[in-house]
């Protein structure tokens, strides 16, 4: 397995855990909102246990997204650059966590969330650009079109996630639970797909890499051998003296 075909599989693995982030932090929107209605100690302390569960898998996952780009750089600028958005992605998300201010919470969340899909665009185009040069135009074709689809759900969610921070009061609170589920649903979807573009393109990378080199083959022609006949070599006549010669 070569750089290229790894760096892949690795941002197909993480995109495997945002499928599960995702699914978790909606079963946590759900918790909170039975912990809401039957105001139990339990859920709400469950659904607390649920978001630090939330913070470490997300750390994880751009860790390896991190590790995936930076293995894939060698071979194409673009995962180099998605590599470099995902170092300033997790720095952002550490100082948020240390943020309760709303007006910079809901900057960092737009941060975070433009982030994701600047790097989610470049690993794409990274992969059109090297289906492209081998002449795979159904994958180069598939991966523009995801970029749009993509481009799409994240600001779907972008745009959710920011009404969420706002409705962060005791009064909304239903609302707000209600929003941060259809945000990462959309984003859900938005991973899903991904995640299905990735390891289809890991498989095709990897089989690639994996298969046997062809032996050089070398066309020959076969010439058959002329024969020349020998010559007869021709006799040179002496002069014959002339017997008329006068002595």
């Amino acid at each position: 397995m070569n750089r290229l075909s790894d760096g892949v599989k690795k941002i197909y693995l993480a995109q495997l855990m945002s499928i599960v982030l995702m699914a978790v932090t909606i079963f946590m929107a759900l918790i909170s909102i039975m912990a809401l209605k039957a105001e139990s100690n339990g859920l709400l302390a469950l659904a607390g246990v649920l978001a630090i569960v939330i913070l470490v898998l997300a750390i994880v996952i751009i860790v390896f997204e991190m590790l995936g780009c930076y293995r894939a750089g060698s071979s194409e600028n673009a995962f180099m650059i998605a590599f470099y958005i995902l170092v300033f992605t997790l720095a952002v998300s550490l100082v948020g966590g240390f943020v309760s201010n709303t007006v910079v919470s809901v900057i960092i969340s737009i941060l975070g969330d433009a982030c994701n899909i600047l790097t989610t665009f470049f690993i794409l185009t990274g992969l059109c650009n090297i289906f492209a040069a081998r002449g795979n135009t159904e994958m180069t074709t598939k991966g523009k079109n995801l970029i749009i689809l993509e481009i799409v759900l994240y600001v779907v969610a972008l745009i959710l996630n920011v009404v969420d921070r706002f409705l962060n009061n005791e009064s909304t609170q239903m609302v707000a639970y209600i929003v941060s589920i259809l945000a990462a649903v959309a984003s859900l979807v938005a991973y899903i797909l991904l995640f299905i573009y990735l390891k289809k393109s890991s498989e095709l990378l990897e089989s690639e890499a994996s298969a046997p080199q062809a032996e050089p083959t070398y066309q020959t022609t076969y010439v058959a051998p002329t024969f020349e006949e020998p010559k007869e070599e021709q006799q040179v006549e002496e002069p014959k003296e002339d017997d008329n010669k006068l002595e």
